[in-house]
């Protein structure tokens, strides 16, 4: 185990699991609305995009269906969900340095970013 947030677990190989009812609750505020899942039991794929703009504008020409448009994440990292054509949710995301380099372009200090 790499980090333990409570909500979600990550592992050093790149797995991380998380407490369904948390994830439903960064997918969508109100869990009723929440299109989480579909037959996919539960399984979610991530990606991160260092063009994660462009890489929506892409997604959102073509035929795909959205889990959510592009949202920030309670941590910060913006990130959109779409369907596979086998109805799994891939994740696609901007990497967490630029998160990071956004958080501080912002103007918070250091400090408010860690935290």
């Amino acid at each position: 185990m790499e980090s333990d947030f409570g909500e979600n677990i990550e592992f050093a190989s790149g797995l991380a699991l998380w407490q369904i009812d948390y994830a439903y609750n960064v997918m969508s505020k109100d869990i009723s609305k929440c299109i989480f899942g579909k037959n996919s039991s539960h399984f979610e794929l991530c990606f991160e995009s260092d063009d994660l703009d462009g890489t929506y504008n892409m997604f959102k020409n073509k035929n795909v269906e959205f889990v959510h448009d592009m949202i920030e994440q309670p941590w910060g990292q913006k990130a959109f969900r779409i369907y596979d054509p086998d109805d799994h949710i891939v994740e696609l995301g901007e990497p967490m340095t630029a998160v990071v380099k956004r958080l501080l372009d912002c103007g918070l200090s250091r400090s408010e970013v860690v935290n």
